[in-house]
């Protein structure tokens, strides 16, 4: 088994605050900003990861992911510039936190590095519908999905008719795809959903705005998505029952 795990995620925007209200309101999410940097900690939801929510320096929206690393973070930052990748932050040790650091891989898309394993507990839990899923979108996903497999021992099955490659969950963290996209290439993270149609409407009357209307996955969940009011795209899924 890898121990890569994909363990944490994080949503940027150019006013963080008004980013976490928009999101404890419309998930439930239990967000905690008291701490020296004033990062919006989402605190582990059952079935799913933690996260954040912060500012770039630049303002600029993103999403991105964080896999486990163990003891070597800049070891495994190497690696991937050696594969290929760029350098988007230095390793850096949080006061009384991980160690992180993050590049962009040959696509573009930001890929956040932390240490610890894959069997590793958040030792904060909060409420709030669970982020379970991550995705990746590729220029060319079969080349994306074998830079991955390589740099990370993730086991990437696209046997399937969209030829999307599956990710397996690993340990505490959440599974999640690398497929192909046509609007360019892209980081997003997945919420579970109840009723997906009513978490549309609610994120839209919150500032938010509908990309894709609910459809049903051949095969898998239905999914939807939304951009939030600082321009990042979320994905919603119905979990298959």
């Amino acid at each position: 088994m890898s121990e890569h795990a994909v363990v944490h995620f994080e949503i940027h925007g150019p006013d963080a605050k008004a980013l976490a209200a928009f999101y404890e309101e419309l998930f439930g999410w239990t967000i905690d900003a008291n701490n020296p940097m004033n990062y919006a900690m989402v605190f582990k939801m059952d079935e799913g990861i933690g996260g954040g929510i912060a500012m770039n320096p630049d303002g600029s929206p993103g999403v991105t992911f964080y896999v486990t690393c163990g003891d070597d973070v800049k070891g495994m930052l190497d690696e991937a510039v050696r594969a290929g990748a760029q350098v988007a932050m230095d390793v850096m040790v949080i006061p009384d936190g991980p160690t992180i650091a993050a590049f962009r891989d040959p696509d573009g898309n930001l890929i956040g590095l932390v240490n610890g394993g894959p069997g590793d507990e958040s030792p904060v839990h909060g409420g709030g519908a669970p982020v379970t899923w991550f995705e990746i979108g590729a220029v060319d996903a079969a080349k994306s999905q074998k830079w991955f497999a390589d740099l990370f021992g993730w086991k990437v099955d696209a046997d399937n008719p969209m030829h999307y490659g599956m990710v397996d969950a690993i340990g505490n963290g959440i599974g999640g795809g690398i497929g192909p996209s046509e609007q360019g290439p892209y980081v997003t993270v997945y919420v579970a959903a109840a009723d997906i149609e009513a978490t549309l409407e609610k994120a839209n009357g919150l500032g938010g705005k509908t990309v894709t209307e609910p459809m049903e996955v051949p095969g898998g969940p239905t999914i939807a998505h939304f951009t939030d009011p600082a321009g990042n795209f979320i994905g919603i899924l119905l979990p298959q029952q």
